[in-house]
């Protein structure tokens, strides 16, 4: 119907104007509706903000014959749409796969990187959600009683990644700080000096 379509109307974007999309739920409406893969779907379906979800066989069988009639869904609006409404922990072992699968495009996307460094759905050591700009990625720097390294929840290869892509920002740099020069502190009046000298050389590298 899609391509009999195209060959009268001889323009894609009028079919746009049709009721000839197939949604998630099966039902026939006009389009765009977004073409999303599984881990997408789980993400964003309950999203109260989520643009119109294409049946994902429907999708497949119409390939790229017809992009606006069935646009893929870019990184930087899903990740835009997850960081409205944070998704239930059971989610983010998928949310996690999600960015691995996509950090090319995240990486090469200034919007979609920006969007990603300030969403807070990385749990630190205490369960705390934080975004990858707060976290130490660093494995082998001590904890120092903050719990500020990341949990191991999240995939080794992803943390790897986030620590090559993101910096610390500002505020989490500045208690970080406070935290070693408190620590040192402790370690003088210990007179602890093999501490003092890993804490002196700790506070160097966030200087």
């Amino acid at each position: 119907l899609v391509e009999l379509s195209l060959e009268f109307l001889g323009d894609p974007e009028a079919l746009l104007e049709l009721p000839l999309a197939v949604d998630h739920r099966g039902r026939l409406s006009k389009g765009p509706h977004y073409q999303v893969n599984d881990d997408e779907r789980l993400l964003l379906e309950e999203h109260p903000n989520a643009p119109p979800l294409a049946d994902p066989r429907w999708a497949n069988q119409l390939g790229s014959t017809v992009s606006p009639l069935c646009p893929r869904l870019p990184a930087r609006r899903v990740l835009g749409l997850i960081r409205e409404s944070t998704p239930m922990s059971e989610k983010l072992p998928r949310f996690f796969v999600w960015v691995l699968e996509h950090r090319e495009e995240i990486e090469a996307d200034p919007e979609a990187k920006g969007i990603l460094g300030h969403t807070e759905l990385f749990p630190d050591r205490m369960g705390t959600l934080r975004s990858p700009r707060q976290l130490i990625l660093d494995a082998t720097l001590p904890d120092l009683g903050m719990g500020w390294g990341v949990s191991s929840e999240v995939p080794k290869e992803l943390v790897l990644w986030l620590r090559e892509v993101y910096r610390l920002d500002e505020g989490t740099v500045r208690r970080v700080v406070d935290r070693i020069i408190e620590a040192h502190r402790e370690a003088v009046d210990a007179t602890d000096v093999e501490r003092s000298a890993e804490l002196v050389g700790l506070l160097g590298q966030f200087l």
